[in-house]
């Protein structure tokens, strides 16, 4: 069955950290995106949740765009929006 939260999810990874590699200055728009992306309803606060836990999405290597290195770099760059989403964000 496809997940089509974690196939956004890895396509995003893919377009911003290798198609886009050469040009870093859009990182510190990535929590912005994916804030907004969550709020149109294309993530769940479960999905959002078990993808940041130190468990990490069940089954998430059998997906076929998934990488390791590009999904934790990715969940650095928007560590704001992971703790915005789960409601930790204690400035607001």
């Amino acid at each position: 069955m496809l997940n089509t939260e974690l196939e956004t999810l890895l396509n995003l990874q893919f377009l911003f950290l290798e198609t886009h590699k050469d040009n870093p200055n859009y990182k510190k728009f990535l929590p912005t995106i994916m804030m907004k992306l969550f709020e149109a309803g294309f993530f769940s606060e479960q999905f959002v949740r078990e993808w940041a836990s130190s468990e990490g999405l069940k089954d998430i290597d059998k997906a076929f765009m998934y990488n390791q290195e590009r999904d934790e770099e990715f969940k650095a760059i928007v560590a704001d929006f992971i703790e915005w989403a789960n409601g930790e964000d204690s400035d607001e």
